[in-house]
């Protein structure tokens, strides 16, 4: 890893995003009371990734944008760049979860899984059974496909300046998906869980929360002063923010499905400032949070499809195994045990194949990247 160019602070962000993820998927082998007090304490991590991501990305775009003529040579320029970086581990492991489905799935048919292929699993609607954890990604996806397109046609076409248009671009796909979920919610008979996760889990649903982070660049950027000046006072409102996802919870209601989400994007966007500030660490703990940032996508791709092997394994050997999940275990000596080893061997499994991923998929890859892209720039 090139450590002078990472961040500590937003290493730490990262860090504490995915472990919010593992815990909340590890806990289906914990006690039914020792889950409910470890799920009081979850944040929304993937809402944390998605504003780091687009504050990462949106950096990379204003950079380019002020340094360069926007082209579709720029654009393709970009998406590249990203591409190397998600593609081939997503594309491994969902060849591998396909491969896997088609032993043991009596109705596949691999036409189901074409969509996977094209991000186009979780639009409107989503299905959580196979792969459900590619629904972020597929977010991510297309808004690093969609905004450049936007924030180009104010440049090219309407001659705005990039600064004016990443701000403009900003304020519209924030006021569109924001008012989306509000005429979706509106217009709904019933709020149940099915409604909740075909907004919580889709494009149409969450892809402003990727904004914000594109916000967070765009003050970095050219509100620098701001940025660093009140960094301690955006940290106070951040905090504040925070408390309404403990407060209020996810439930079958109107503000569940419409602003709770822009609460929490809003809430780490406030939280940057602060930890964009910590630049270095050292000791144990430095290490130790930096190599976790970065096997972090790995982790995000497998820990899911981990939780539910271990559960598969257990359930062929101990009938009812997940039912038995939802009564109090607590003095069943025997299965406290079983749940025990299933516990350890998910994250001790979750971070091995993550650190294989990492080590021979995508760092291969991210070189291969940076030498190749270099190359191109140059001719842009």
């Amino acid at each position: 890893m090139n450590e002078s160019k990472r961040i500590f602070g937003l290493d730490i962000l990262r860090t504490i995003a995915i472990i919010f993820v593992l815990l909340g998927h590890s806990s289906t082998f914990l006690p039914k009371k020792v889950a409910h007090y470890s799920n009081k304490i979850l944040y929304d991590g993937v809402g944390i990734f998605f504003v780091l991501s687009g504050f990462l990305i949106g950096g990379i775009l204003m950079q380019l944008l002020e340094n360069y003529k926007i082209n579709v040579k720029l654009l393709l320029y970009f998406w590249k760049k990203r591409w190397y970086r998600t593609l081939p581990n997503y594309y491994f492991v969902l060849i591998i979860l396909i491969l896997s489905d088609s032993l043991y799935n009596k109705n596949f048919n691999f036409m189901y899984y074409l969509k996977y292929f094209f991000f186009c699993q979780n639009i409107f609607s989503i299905n959580l059974t196979f792969f459900g954890d590619s629904w972020s990604l597929a977010i991510e996806e297309w808004f690093y496909l969609i905004t450049p397109i936007i924030i180009y046609i104010l440049i090219a076409i309407f001659n705005i300046k990039p600064k004016s248009a990443i701000l403009l671009s900003a304020i519209f796909v924030i006021s569109f998906f924001t008012l989306y979920r509000i005429i979706y919610t509106l217009n709904l008979d019933t709020l149940n869980y099915e409604n909740i996760i075909n907004v919580r889990y889709t494009i149409f649903g969450r892809s402003d929360s990727i904004m914000f982070g594109i916000l967070g660049a765009y003050l970095l950027y050219y509100k620098t002063y701001f940025w660093n000046n009140y960094k301690n006072i955006f940290l106070f409102l951040g905090i504040f923010l925070s408390a309404f996802y403990y407060l209020f919870p996810i439930s079958n209601n109107f503000y569940s499905l419409t602003l709770s989400f822009t609460i929490t994007s809003l809430s780490v966007l406030f939280m940057l400032p602060f930890f964009y500030n910590i630049k270095r660490g050292r000791g144990i703990f430095y290490r130790m949070i930096t190599f976790i940032s970065l096997i972090s996508y790995s982790l995000y791709l497998v820990n899911m499809q981990i939780s539910k092997f271990i559960r598969f394994i257990v359930d062929n050997k101990a009938d009812n195994f997940i039912e038995f999940y939802h009564i109090n275990i607590s003095n069943n000596y025997a299965w406290s045990i079983l749940f025990a080893i299933c516990f350890i061997s998910f994250w001790v499994l979750t971070f091995l194949i993550s650190i294989v991923l990492y080590k021979y998929i995508e760092v291969p890859f991210m070189r291969y990247r940076d030498k190749y892209i270099k190359f191109n720039l140059a001719k842009i």
